[in-house]
């Protein structure tokens, strides 16, 4: 089946698609069918091997326990064949990204992509409460490159601390740094409006954090100020950076990107020459086909792609017009 173009994005990539995509997937196709059978010898192994344990566990002890090594070996099992899964799912993904995003960027121009996202550095983001502190870190797909002439990164990432013993995950999502034509004033932080009352206490209990710098109040734009809750080190400067226009193309970035949630799903912020947003989101990022679906037929996947390609050109157009 042809590749039916859909979005400006997209247009002139069917020509693209036969030509380079295509031979690529038909020999991605033979590795994947490859993986699968691997994967599947692997489990039935798992699966034999748990049998082999409740067996053996009956054997030495008697009935009175098989019931014990059943539940024991299946969930051992399960656990296994899970990870063995999940694995190669994402393993096979990677290998499609890396063999087609080089052609999709190429289409494109001015971007490069890589599955390793570690190139990102999260300490402004971090410093500037976009991101929560965080004692583990995931990061892949990263995007950059050149778009209308303002530079950008963009990484999919996820954030784990612990918390009463265990893992917990305080972040998942998209992360964008991108570098002004025109240079904030200082340090800006746009936080989530909690009202007023919330704002008030999580600026008491701030310490040197975001919400302890003076707050920048936008009577004039209640859109805007209902959306976020703005903090400046230099305030002054910072209300006349962020006039009119800039301000509804902030907005446009929150519907853009944050869909249902609007501005709730983000946190953004400015230091000097860079933007910084945190965009909350499940699931993944410039994310390719599956370990039991035919490589040749990952149109659907493929549009995906373009989808977040355009939604993030289209928030590097709006922060790089200031």
């Amino acid at each position: 089946m042809p590749f039916i173009e859909r979005i400006p994005l997209e247009q002139g990539f069917s020509d693209v698609h036969d030509a380079e995509v295509m031979p690529v997937l038909q020999e991605l196709e033979l590795e994947r069918q490859a993986r699968e059978r691997k994967t599947w010898i692997r489990s039935g192994l798992i699966v034999a091997g748990g049998i082999a344990f409740a067996i053996l566990v009956t054997f030495l002890f008697g009935p009175r326990l098989a019931g014990a090594a059943v539940l024991i070996a299946v969930v051992m099992a399960g656990t296994s064949i899970w990870s063995e899964w999940s694995t190669g799912e994402a393993r096979f993904r990677d290998t499609l990204a890396d063999a087609l995003m080089p052609i999709v960027c190429g289409h494109l121009g001015a971007m490069k992509y890589s599955a390793d996202g570690s190139a990102f550095s999260l300490d402004e983001m971090v410093e500037l409460q976009i991101v929560p502190t965080h004692e583990k870190a995931w990061q892949s797909s990263l995007l950059e490159g050149t778009h209308q002439g303002t530079d950008f990164q963009i990484v999919h990432a996820g954030l784990t601390t612990r918390i009463d013993g265990g893992n917990t995950q305080v972040f998942e999502g998209l992360l964008f740094r991108i570098t002004l034509n025109k240079p904030a004033p200082g340090r800006i932080g746009l936080m989530r409006d909690r009202g007023g009352l919330v704002n008030k206490l999580a600026e008491t209990f701030a310490g040197e954090a975001t919400r302890s710098w003076p707050r920048v109040i936008f009577d004039e734009d209640a859109a805007f100020e209902n959306a976020f809750a703005v903090y400046a080190d230099e305030p002054d400067a910072a209300r006349d950076y962020l006039d009119g226009p800039f301000r509804a193309a902030l907005l446009e970035v929150a519907d853009l990107a944050g869909g249902d949630k609007g501005a709730e799903s983000l946190l953004a912020g400015f230091d000097g020459p860079h933007f910084y947003m945190a965009l909350e989101r499940k699931g993944g990022f410039i994310q390719m086909g599956s370990l039991t679906t035919d490589a040749t037929n990952i149109r659907k996947c493929l549009h995906g792609v373009f989808d977040d390609l355009a939604m993030a050109q289209a928030v590097v157009e709006r922060i790089g017009a200031r």
